[in-house]
């Protein structure tokens, strides 16, 4: 952060004279940073031996949503990902996997939402088909 231009700061950005009796203390303001950020939200959940991560994207119109699925034994699950209400999906692949140990198998969809990003945090829900 860089300091702000004050009176009293001698023409140097920062700088103050501050009388010293005892314990002294000086506030320097500050300028916020200026700049523009994206979040990324990721999330695992674990069921058995079965684990997804859900990781979501922001995109031009909407979100990149990917999903990737692990087992340390073989199993069917069935994977279900809410949407927000408004929020529209042609591609999302709601069915039952067969996962395989050591295979990531991995799925991704594109989500058309123009609502707040806060709303894109929805959780997954898995449920073992077979064990």
């Amino acid at each position: 952060y860089a300091p702000m231009k004050v009176p009293g700061d001698y023409l140097k950005t920062g700088a103050r004279i501050t009388p010293v009796y005892g314990v002294t203390d000086v506030s320097f303001p500050l300028i916020p940073p200026e700049g523009q950020g994206q979040a990324l939200r990721q999330t695992t959940l674990r069921l058995g031996p079965v684990t997804i991560v859900k990781t979501v994207t922001p995109t031009q119109g909407g979100f990149m949503v990917r999903w990737s699925l692990t087992t340390t034994a073989p199993a069917q699950v069935q994977v279900s990902d809410p949407l927000p209400a408004g929020a529209q999906s042609a591609d999302r692949p709601e069915r039952t996997w067969t996962l395989e140990p050591g295979v990531e198998t991995v799925a991704a969809y594109h989500v058309t939402f123009s609502g707040p990003t806060e709303q894109m945090t929805t959780d997954p829900t898995l449920r073992l088909v077979t064990p």
